[in-house]
């Protein structure tokens, strides 16, 4: 029986192209200067590091909550469609780990409340143990804080976790955590995945994996 950590975004979901889409629209809206190579360093990113650019690119003064709150009412009417990012095979992955008897959590940096919306939207809440945020931690991936925050809710080794992560700073910290990382292949931005013990092409390959 093994216990595997799933990242949410550019795991489960196929949610990096929206927000990247949803950046460059409110940046424009806000007058905000933009490079497209900036916002690119934003995938696989988490809010402590986007605030740590936005003031890079802003100012050290930019008000950084002000923005998120006001990007969070832009928005308020059109939230994502989980549906229709999900990855191929998330679900059936999902039900045939816990079908064999493997445990799962969602270890994520977004906020709870996306988390619950996306889990609820999906119907795959009843397939993990825990939900974590990142939110609840003072220091973010690649830090290894809440994958050592996860594998402290079980009673196991090191040797029985897998990570499931897509992005540099995600795969470092399930290192740092001395983890086993599952990566899921780019193909888009160029992130270096090469810390990951494998590289899958599709979630599906998660059961040949694990054991």
């Amino acid at each position: 029986m093994s216990i595997i950590l799933f990242d949410k975004d550019g795991v489960l979901i196929d949610s990096e192209e929206v927000a990247l889409a949803r950046s460059r629209e409110f940046m424009t809206y806000k007058g905000l200067p933009w490079k497209e190579e900036d916002l690119l360093t934003m995938v696989g990113g988490n809010a402590k590091r986007d605030a740590m650019l936005y003031r890079k690119w802003f100012g050290e003064d930019f008000d950084v909550d002000a923005y998120n709150k006001e990007k969070s009412l832009y928005y308020k009417d059109r939230p994502y469609d989980y549906k229709a990012i999900v990855m191929p095979h998330a679900t059936y992955v999902l039900k045939a780990l816990k079908d064999r008897g493997h445990r799962m959590s969602l270890v994520s940096s977004s906020n709870m409340e996306s988390i619950n919306m996306m889990v609820d939207e999906l119907e795959i809440r009843e397939y993990f143990d825990y939900l974590i945020t990142g939110d609840d931690f003072k220091r973010s991936k690649p830090d290894p804080e809440v994958y050592n925050y996860a594998k402290s809710k079980y009673d196991a080794s090191d040797d029985d976790f897998y990570v499931i992560e897509d992005s540099n700073l995600g795969i470092e910290a399930g290192k740092r955590a001395n983890l086993k990382v599952i990566a899921l292949r780019d193909t888009r931005y160029g992130i270096d995945q090469s810390r990951a013990d494998y590289i899958i092409d599709d979630l599906i390959e998660i059961l040949d994996i694990v054991d």
